[in-house]
């Protein structure tokens, strides 16, 4: 039996298990009753399948008469060779996980915003070069995961929806619209390698945000207003072109790690009164010997890279 007859095989014959038993079940059949079982599933539109798992299977097109598993929950087709996203995908209108990842496709439809229980969507290394404005209805979605795309600019305005989780990391983004301020829900935000180089006021607003990554982006400057995202535990600046840090970043009393390896920093004094910080990386900065020597010192519990 193929790979992917094969999985989508397993998916379909957890449908005749609770949802609670699924994930504790490993059977096979042949290759004819597999197919057997596939299509009598498709006849049944009130079918109990909940997850397709069809990750690495040389699909290049979803699988036909995938519309009809209109109880299905999770879909999994990362690592295919899909381009094109059929209306199908849309009618399975019970879907919290969506992984589309590592495939080859272009372009979104705004008939997106039909997935209204949709949580988790992962659309990442893809041929993206922008995401429809719709996408900014779903009024469910926690996690997006954008990267490794072509995008240009997010969506405005962004802010109006209740995501947590953010990766937009690898695109080309210039900048970020101004609504992103208002997305206080936002945690993690990873925009490392894009082409931002600067951020904009509202950005600072982000009061709950406690993992940010502006690694690889042009950025010359970190504003003082930094100290308003008083959560925030993680800070990626690696590979920007800042060359000094405000004094108002010794107020981020929370952080933990930070990461400047990269920059074209000199003075880092500023770090010093940073004492719960527990990583600091600092390889490839023009470090005076002294203020290595003062680091060490002042901060012995910190785990050091230099």
């Amino acid at each position: 039996m193929n790979l992917s007859l094969k999985l989508i095989f397993l998916a379909l014959v957890f449908a005749t298990l609770g949802a609670s038993a699924q994930d504790a079940v490993l059977a096979e059949l042949s290759e004819r009753e597999a197919v057997r079982v596939y299509k009598e599933a498709l006849y049944r539109p009130s079918n109990g399948v909940y997850r397709l798992l069809l990750s690495d299977s040389d699909f290049e097109t979803l699988p036909k008469g995938i519309g009809q598993f209109r109880n299905l929950m999770e879909l999994d087709l990362s690592m295919n060779k899909v381009e094109v996203l059929s209306k199908e995908l849309w009618y399975c209108t019970n879907l919290r996980v969506l992984n589309l990842s590592d495939n080859q496709i272009k372009s979104l439809s705004g008939t997106i915003s039909e997935l209204q229980k949709l949580h988790s969507f992962r659309i990442a290394n893809n041929a993206l070069a922008e995401l429809p404005a719709s996408i900014v209805k779903l009024s469910a979605l926690r996690v997006l995961d954008v990267s490794g795309n072509q995008l240009t600019s997010l969506p405005d305005p962004i802010g109006s929806m209740k995501i947590e989780y953010l990766n937009a990391s690898a695109n080309q983004i210039t900048a970020l619209p101004a609504s992103i301020g208002q997305a206080q829900a936002l945690e993690a935000l990873k925009l490392g390698s894009n082409q931002i180089t600067a951020l904009p006021k509202e950005f600072f607003s982000l009061t709950g945000l406690e993992e940010l990554d502006l690694s690889d982006n042009p950025l010359t400057e970190l504003p003082g207003d930094i100290s308003n995202l008083d959560a925030l535990q993680v800070l990626n600046l690696a590979g920007t072109q800042i060359t000094s840090l405000p004094a108002e970043l010794s107020k981020l009393k929370a952080l933990k790690e930070l990461d400047l390896s990269g920059t074209p920093l000199e003075d880092v004094s500023v770090i010093y009164k940073l004492k719960n910080l527990e990583k600091l990386n600092l390889t490839g900065c023009k470090i005076a010997t002294s203020e290595v020597e003062a680091l060490k010192k002042k901060l012995k519990d910190t785990q050091l890279e230099f």
